[in-house]
């Protein structure tokens, strides 16, 4: 009688245990469908920012980027294209300044040196005013760079008693220097001729005697002289007998 008792309470439970399994197994698997959700729902939120962070930032700079890729470029090839033509047009002038003549080269050295060059400069003077019959009193110089900046101004520029050319103003005394820099080659002259200004030199000569034959015949050499100056005025005092003569000379 127990046992049909017993035998009929494990009939009656067994339902129960298998609703509980059951149970257990929705509540696993619906823990794990929960997990893969929330996974997938992460995953799906960091691929939603990256796609928002490329259309507002990273597309935004590779537009920029490419913009100015497309600008640069342009210039830079201007640039190059202006620099080859550069270098073209500087071995085209080596090339025509070695077939030129060495006596020609000469003579263009001193027509327009590259330098104040002083010393001949008043050199070259003294020799003209000398040859017309006139005695140099005195010489005022004022040396310019390609803007017309003075550079360096002597005034009162006298020979001495060794036939010297000296300064005797209180402001700049002593020897004329010659204020260059170091002589640059022939090739460097050469393209000097193309791609620099002239540079200026103006000039104040006090002289005295000769007589106005005198005079026409200085004016004529210093107009036909090879180192180039231009006669821009003249005055004469005849109390004194003494000539003013401003001129410009020029320098690479």
């Amino acid at each position: 009688m127990i046992l049909n008792q017993t035998f009929s309470n494990n009939k009656d439970t067994q339902p129960a245990l298998k609703t509980v399994v059951e149970d257990k197994k929705l509540s696993s698997l619906a823990a794990k469908l929960f997990d893969r959700l929330f996974f997938i729902i992460i995953f799906l939120e960091i691929v939603s920012l990256s796609l928002i962070g490329y259309f507002f930032f990273i597309r935004q700079f590779s537009s920029q980027l490419a913009s100015l890729k497309n600008n640069q470029i342009p210039q830079r090839q201007q640039v190059l294209i202006s620099l080859e033509k550069q270098y073209a047009q500087s071995n085209l002038i080596n090339k025509l300044y070695a077939q030129l003549n060495p006596v020609l080269l000469e003579k263009t050295n001193l027509m327009l040196p590259s330098s104040p060059n002083l010393p001949d400069l008043l050199v070259n003077l003294d020799s003209l005013v000398a040859s017309s019959g006139f005695s140099l009193q005195s010489i005022n110089l004022k040396i310019t760079d390609e803007k017309g900046q003075s550079l360096a101004e002597l005034k009162n520029i006298k020979k001495d008693t060794t036939g010297d050319f000296i300064v005797t103003n209180d402001n700049n005394s002593g020897a004329v220097a010659n204020p260059t820099k170091p002589q640059p080659s022939d090739e460097t002259v050469a393209t000097n001729l193309i791609t620099q200004s002239i540079k200026d030199i103006n000039i104040s000569l006090q002289i005295k005697g000769s007589g106005y034959a005198g005079f026409r015949q200085l004016i004529y050499q210093l107009e036909h002289n090879l180192r180039l100056l231009d006669v821009l005025k003249f005055d004469f005092s005849p109390a004194d007998d003494v000539f003013s003569i401003t001129l410009r000379s020029y320098y690479l």
